[in-house]
């Protein structure tokens, strides 16, 4: 089943799949994405700077290492992320 999230105050055209979850963080979601997920979420967050140094991303000088899969936990930015998927429900 395909898992979606946006991020806390965002229009609902910005919505992004996430590969799984972590612990919820103070009751927000924690997606797991991959590169291209990742990619998508900082150019739609204004202000936020994302580079890859190898395969760690650098986010607003923030560094997030992806996993042995190659997917980047989104609960290590602190962000507050909603999953969406009972919004279709």
């Amino acid at each position: 089943m395909v898992s979606t999230f946006t991020i806390d105050g965002f229009e609902a055209e910005h919505v992004w799949t996430a590969v799984s979850y972590g612990r919820p963080w103070n009751g927000w979601a924690t997606p797991v994405v991959t590169r291209e997920v990742l990619e998508s979420v900082i150019a739609a967050a204004e202000g936020e700077t994302l580079a890859f140094v190898e395969n760690v991303a650098v986010i607003t000088g923030d560094k997030l290492k992806p996993d042995i899969n190659g997917h980047y936990d989104l609960g290590q930015i602190g962000w507050c992320f909603v999953q969406t998927d009972h919004w279709a429900q």
